[in-house]
């Protein structure tokens, strides 16, 4: 490895996360003792160089922090901010924050709505918008939600490609490599798509990879459920009238139909502070060991560990897809 930069930093442990085309994440610690994160990749496969490029020009509040780079032998690799997903919530102790489901949701995708629109004032665009790339910022104090993973991101002044995005996530466009309308609205779609995921505990068109398929035959299955979406009765399953219309914005089916994000960040469901009338949905949620035994679970932790399986099953289709 590179001394000049890596030489910085010492891995904290063994562990290490596979992510999208083989890159490798793991946790080390500056010379100060502060946690980051350094995400390997291969050259051949990942464009590190641009990803950082992009990165460090969308400097913002809700966008992942890029510190560093740099080139090993047989790849080249990022050092970012050390940053909590969701499937860590339950293993560090004594991370504490105050959020009811509702507002949890709510500050999300105001956040992730906040990062999108800040790419693309800079005309940039990700390209593979899903839970996995939310970063969370957490302490007693405050919960910042970051925009991460830029490996499918670009200027809109270069060239798109047609392989960008995550099965399930993909807009209609993309799907169909209409190639023309690659823009903005893919972000807004796959922004619809996770809040969704968030209202719904479940990915709404699927898209979890079926290696007996091919990958046309998955996206076919995946277009098929997504063309049925002028039937689907949200209201049915969301209670919130407001959080229904903004969902639709999200995922109208014409590019030039859909909000934008600036647009989205105006929406009634916004405007609308979440009361907690009932105590019971006013929730701390204490991060304990694990080896400690939880007696009582609240509503908000179903949907947190409701929500960690997905991450799981998606983890494993991507380690499944590299065996």
């Amino acid at each position: 490895m590179e001394s000049k930069v890596l030489g910085k930093y010492s891995f904290c442990n063994d562990e290490q996360k596979v992510g999208k085309l083989g890159c490798v994440l793991r946790v080390a610690c500056d010379q100060e003792g502060e946690k980051v994160l350094i995400k390997s990749v291969d050259n051949e496969l990942y464009d590190y160089v641009r990803e950082f490029e992009l990165m460090r020009e969308c400097k913002h509040e809700n966008v992942v922090k890029v510190l560093d780079m740099g080139k090993e032998e047989d790849g080249g690799y990022l050092v970012l901010e050390h940053l909590w997903d969701i499937r860590e919530f339950n293993k560090d102790e004594r991370l504490r924050y105050k959020l009811s489901k509702v507002g949890w949701i709510k500050e999300t995708m105001r956040q992730l709505l906040v990062g999108l629109a800040s790419l693309h004032e800079r005309e940039v665009v990700h390209q593979d918008i899903l839970p996995e790339c939310l970063k969370f910022e957490l302490n007693s104090n405050n919960f910042v939600v970051k925009l991460g993973d830029f490996g499918c991101a670009r200027k809109l002044s270069t060239p798109p490609t047609v392989h960008i995005g995550s099965l399930g996530f993909r807009a209609p466009e993309v799907i169909s490599k209409e190639i023309e309308k690659f823009g903005k609205g893919v972000d807004m779609w796959g922004a619809g798509v996770v809040f969704a995921v968030l209202l719904l505990g479940k990915k709404p068109f699927g898209g979890y990879r079926n290696y007996n398929l091919s990958w046309e035959e998955d996206e076919a299955k995946v277009m098929d459920k997504m063309k049925k979406l002028p039937e689907k009765d949200w209201s049915m399953k969301i209670e919130d009238n407001d959080a229904v219309n903004l969902l639709q914005g999200l995922l109208a089916w014409d590019p030039d139909k859909r909000l934008t994000a600036a647009q989205a960040l105006k929406s009634m469901y916004f405007r609308v502070k979440p009361q907690d009338i009932e105590e019971e949905k006013e929730v701390v949620v204490p991060m304990v060991k694990e080896e400690k035994v939880i007696a009582s679970t609240s509503i908000f932790q179903k949907f947190i560990i409701g929500f960690i399986i997905y991450i799981i099953l998606g983890d494993l289709c991507i380690l499944y897809r590299h065996c």
